[in-house]
C-alpha cells in the first residue's frame, strides 16, 4: 500500500521544497506512512487497463526493464513501492514514468489529489500522452469531480475510441447518476476494446451481466456468462465467479434454463461461507432453483423458513411461496398466505400478487369467496386496471358473458385512446379479453370478428394483430401480419412473429430482412437469433452475420436444441463441415418430438458429404412429425435422393427476383468410369422442357445479373451449357470437348406434368472439380436471354 502523502514527497523533492533537498529525501519522509486503500480506490484492473508497460516505459526517458518492474509492483500493491520509486527518481530524476506511477499507486489506494499532481508533474516532464490523459480523469473521479472527469475521458476518447480505462470511467459516472442505458452503453463498448486476460471472469463480464439483469435481458446475460458456468469447475477468479453467479442464476432461472442455474448454484455453495450462506439473495434463489427443479415440497418449506427467519420480508416471499403451495397440491394454502400477506404488500406489487392470487384461485377452482375477496382488493388499484384484472379472472372462471361486460366499458370503440399511452394499451387489452371470451362461447369466427373490430378502432395495437394472426393459417396468416406491420412498424414483436411466417412459406431471404428491422428496434431472445441465423443460411446472404446470431443463441440457450442446430447449419455454410456435424449431432440428440428440423439439417449435410446411408435416416426422422410445407419437400427429395450412391449432392431451390427460394429437390452428380452422371429429382418446377446453364456461383443468389453476364458468354448446345467463366471458355476455344462431339451433349430436361423432374444426363469428358464453385441454372429452352427459374450451387 501506498502513502496518501507519497506523491507530495515526490514533488517536494523533486522542485526542492522545504525539507526535500533531494528527490529521494521526500520519498524518505513518508516511505513508512502506510494508508489503508479508500472506497474510491481504482480497482488493480484498471491500473493494467491504462496503458501497456511497453507503452508506460518507451514514454518515460529511463530503464524500461525497471519501469516495467515498478508498474507490476504497483499492481500487486507491494509494501516497498515507494522505497523502489525512491531510489529510482534519485538515480533518474527527470523521468516522467516515475511520475505516473507515483499517480498510479495513489489511484490504487484512492487518493485522488495525490494521483492529480503526480500526473500533472508526469505531463509537465513528458507530454500529455493520450492514456495520461484518462488517468487524469480518474483522479478526478476519485476526488469527486464528476464534470471535469467526464470531460477528461471524454478528451481521451476522441484521440482514442476505444481506451478502456476512459470507457469505464465513464460507465462508472453513469452509474454513479443511475443512467442505466447509458451504462449499458458504455460497458458494451468496454467489453469490446478491454485488453483480453487469461482468466474466465472480469470486472466487464459482471458488470454487463448486472446491468442486463436491471434491464430485462436474460438472454444476453446468460450469452455474457454461460462461458463460465457451464460445468461443475469453480471459475477464475473467485472471488468474482461468486458475484457472476447471482445474476446468472437469476437470469437462468428467468428463462427457465434449469441445468444452467443449478450449475451456478453449485459454484455459489461451494463459495460461500457459514456466515454468508444465509445472506440475500441465496436463500431465495435456492428456493426458487427447488421449484424449477419440480421440488415444491422443498421450495415451500424454504420459502417458510425465509418468512419465519426475516419476518419483514415475509411478504415479499409470499408470492413465491404461493405458487411453491400450489405445485405441491396445496392453492388453498397458497390462497391463505396471500391473502394474510396483503396488508403488508406495497402498492406497486399489488397488481402482480393479485394475478398470483387469481392464477392460485383457479388452480383451486374458484372456491367460493375468492373472486369477491379479488373484487374487493382490485378496487384498490387503478380502475381500469382493476377491471382488466377482473375480467380476466372472470375469464379464467368461465364467466364469459361477466367478463365482456367488464371489459365492455373500456373497448374505446372510437380510437380516442390509441397509442402508446395506458388507455391505448388497456382497450387492446379489453378487446382481446372480449374475442377471448366470444371465442369460449361462439367459436373462432366470433374471435375474428371482434379483432377485426377492435382493430378498425385501433390499428396500431400490435397485440391485436398478433392475436388475428394467431387464428390464421399459411399465407392469410403472413399477410396478415404484414398488413399489421404497416399499421405498426415499431413492433419488435410484430416483425418477429412476421419472419417466421416468411420462413414458414419458404422465404428465408424476407424473413432475414425482418429479423433484422426486428433487432434494430429491440434486442432479440435467444430463439430468435437462432432463427435468424437460419434464414440467413437458407438465402445464402450473410453467413459471418449468421454465425454471430447463431453463437449468440449457442451461449444464451446452451441446453437447447436450436442454438446448436443454428450454429451447425451456419458453421456448414461457412465450410466448416466437421465442426458443424458436432453442432448438428447435438441439436438432434436435444431435438423433441415435435423439433425435427435439426434432423433435415443434418440430413442436408450428410448428404452433401456422401454419406448417402445416414442422409436417409436423418431425412426419415424428420418427415417423422411437422414441418413447414418447404422443408416436407426437401426432406422428401433427400430422402429418395440419399439412396443412391452419389459422390456429390447440392439442393435445387426456386429462383426469383429476390434470389434463392425454397428448396424444390436435387441435383446428384457421380463421377463413374463412363464420365459424370448428373442426376436431377425434383418437383415443383414448370412444365416442359428446361436448358441448363452453368454460371459463376453469385449468379444464384442475384439472377437479375444474367443481363450482364449473357454478354461475357458463349452458348455451347453441344452441352447445353452457357459458359460465363473465362476458364470454361478458354477451354472451348483451345478445343477441348469439341462442339461436335456428340457424347458431350446434354440432353434438354423434360419436366413432366405437375412439375416433376427425374432425368439423368451424362457428360463422359466432365469431373465434378471442374464444376466446383459454380452455378447450375434451369430456364426454357432457347430463352438464353431469360432470368433462371431455379439453381443449385456446386459446393
Amino acid at each position: 500500500m501506498i502513502a496518501a502523502a507519497l506523491a507530495l514527497g515526490l514533488l517536494g523533492g523533486a522542485r526542492g521544497l522545504p525539507g526535500g533537498g533531494e528527490a529521494g529525501q521526500g520519498f524518505r519522509l513518508v516511505s513508512a506512512a502506510i494508508a489503508a486503500p479508500s472506497a474510491a480506490a481504482l480497482p488493480r484492473e484498471e491500473l493494467v487497463w491504462l496503458a501497456s508497460d511497453a507503452e508506460i516505459a518507451a514514454w518515460g526517458g529511463g530503464d524500461r526493464t525497471e519501469i516495467r518492474n515498478l508498474l507490476r509492483k504497483v499492481r500487486d500493491r507491494a509494501p516497498r513501492i515507494a522505497d523502489d520509486l525512491q531510489d529510482y527518481v534519485r538515480r533518474r530524476p527527470g523521468d516522467p514514468a516515475a511520475y505516473a506511477i507515483a499517480g498510479l499507486a495513489l489511484l490504487g489506494e484512492g487518493v485522488g489529489d495525490g494521483a492529480a499532481r503526480s500526473f500533472d508533474k508526469a505531463i509537465e516532464l513528458g507530454g500529455d500522452p493520450v492514456w495520461l490523459g484518462a488517468a487524469t480523469g480518474a483522479a478526478f473521479a476519485v476526488q469527486g469531480r464528476p464534470q471535469a472527469a467526464a470531460e477528461a475521458y471524454d478528451a481521451a476518447l476522441g484521440k482514442r475510441p476505444d481506451l478502456p480505462l476512459a470507457l469505464r470511467g465513464r460507465y462508472r459516472l453513469a452509474m454513479a447518476k443511475g443512467d442505466v442505458a447509458a451504462a449499458l452503453d458504455w460497458a458494451e463498448r468496454l467489453a469490446a476494446a478491454a485488453p483480453a486476460e487469461e482468466v474466465e471472469l472480469t470486472p466487464v463480464d459482471v458488470d454487463l451481466a448486472e446491468l442486463y439483469l436491471r434491464a430485462g435481458r436474460p438472454d444476453d446475460v446468460i450469452a455474457q456468462l454461460s462461458h463460465a458456468f457451464g460445468g461443475d469447475r469453480t471459475p477464475r477468479p473467485e472471488p468474482l465467479a461468486l458475484r457472476a453467479a447471482a445474476p446468472m442464476i437469476q437470469a437462468a432461472q428467468a428463462a427457465g434454463l434449469v441445468r444452467q442455474a443449478g450449475l451456478a448454484m453449485l459454484v455459489a455453495e461451494r463459495l460461500l461461507t457459514a456466515e454468508t450462506r444465509t445472506d440475500l439473495p441465496w436463500p431465495v434463489l435456492r428456493a426458487r432453483q427447488a421449484r424449477l427443479e419440480g421440488r415444491p415440497e422443498q421450495a415451500a418449506l424454504l420459502f417458510g423458513d425465509l418468512a419465519a427467519g426475516t419476518p419483514a420480508l415475509a411478504a415479499a416471499f409470499a408470492p413465491d411461496r404461493a405458487r411453491a403451495e400450489t405445485e405441491a397440491g396445496r392453492p388453498a394454502v397458497g390462497l391463505a398466505l396471500l391473502r394474510d400477506a396483503w396488508s403488508d404488500i406495497g402498492p406497486a406489487d399489488r397488481a402482480s400478487v393479485l394475478d398470483i392470487y387469481a392464477e392460485t384461485a383457479a388452480a383451486a377452482g374458484w372456491p367460493a369467496g375468492a373472486l369477491d375477496w379479488l373484487e374487493r382488493r382490485a378496487e384498490d388499484l387503478p380502475a381500469g386496471q382493476g377491471a382488466m384484472l377482473m375480467a380476466r379472472a372472470l375469464l379464467s372462471a368461465d364467466r364469459a358473458e361477466a367478463a365482456i361486460a367488464r371489459a365492455r366499458p373500456y373497448l374505446d370503440e372510437d380510437g380516442a385512446g390509441d397509442g402508446a399511452g395506458d388507455d391505448g394499451d388497456r382497450a387492446a387489452e379489453a378487446w382481446l379479453i372480449t374475442a377471448a371470451a366470444r371465442a369460449a362461447g361462439s367459436g373462432r369466427a366470433a374471435a375474428v370478428e371482434t379483432l377485426e373490430r377492435g382493430l378498425q378502432a385501433h390499428p396500431g395495437a400490435d397485440a391485436l394483430w398478433l392475436a388475428l394472426a394467431r387464428l390464421r393459417t399459411g399465407v392469410e396468416r403472413r399477410d396478415t401480419l404484414r398488413e399489421g406491420v404497416r399499421a405498426a412498424p415499431g413492433s419488435p414483436a410484430l416483425l418477429t412473429v412476421l419472419a417466421r411466417a416468411e420462413f414458414d412459406l419458404g422465404a428465408p431471404g424476407a424473413a432475414a430482412e425482418r429479423y433484422a428491422e426486428a433487432f434494430a428496434l429491440a434486442p432479440g431472445a435467444a430463439v430468435d437469433r437462432a432463427a435468424a441465423s437460419v434464414a440467413l443460411v437458407d438465402s445464402q446472404s450473410d453467413v459471418d452475420l449468421a454465425l454471430v446470431h447463431a453463437r449468440f443463441a449457442r451461449r444464451a440457450a446452451p441446453d437447447a436444441a436450436f442454438g446448436a442446430d443454428a450454429l451447425g447449419q451456419a458453421l456448414f455454410a461457412s465450410g466448416e463441415v466437421e465442426a458443424a456435424e458436432a453442432e448438428l449431432r447435438l441439436a438432434v440428440s436435444r431435438a423433441g418430438a415435435r423439433d425435427l428440423a435439426a434432423h433435415l439439417h443434418l440430413s442436408r449435410l450428410l448428404a452433401a458429404r456422401g454419406d448417402a446411408t445416414s442422409a436417409s435416416r436423418a431425412a426419415l426422422r424428420a418427415l417423422s412429425g411437422a414441418l413447414a410445407a418447404h422443408q416436407q419437400r426437401e426432406a422428401e427429395v433427400l430422402l429418395r435422393i440419399a439412396a443412391t450412391d452419389s459422390r456429390l449432392e447440392t439442393t435445387l431451390r426456386g429462383l426469383g427476383p429476390e434470389g434463392p427460394g425454397e428448396a424444390l429437390g436435387a441435383l446428384i452428380l457421380n463421377e463413374t468410369e463412363e464420365g459424370l452422371i448428373l442426376d436431377l429429382a425434383a418437383i415443383g418446377l414448370p412444365e416442359g422442357v428446361a436448358m441448363a446453364t452453368l454460371a459463376p456461383r453469385p449468379e444464384c443468389a442475384a439472377p437479375d445479373l444474367w443481363a450482364e453476364a449473357k454478354s461475357k458468354g458463349v452458348v455451347d448446345r453441344s452441352l447445353g451449357l452457357r459458359l460465363t467463366d473465362p476458364a470454361d471458355i478458354l477451354d472451348r476455344i483451345a478445343g477441348r470437348g469439341a462442339a461436335n462431339d456428340p457424347e458431350e451433349a446434354m440432353p434438354d430436361f423434360r419436366i413432366a406434368a405437375g412439375g416433376i423432374a427425374a432425368v439423368t444426363a451424362k457428360l463422359p469428358t466432365r469431373r465434378i472439380s471442374e464444376l466446383r464453385g459454380r452455378a447450375i441454372m434451369l430456364r426454357p429452352e432457347g430463352r438464353p436471354d431469360v432470368a433462371p427459374f431455379a439453381c443449385a450451387i456446386i459446393p
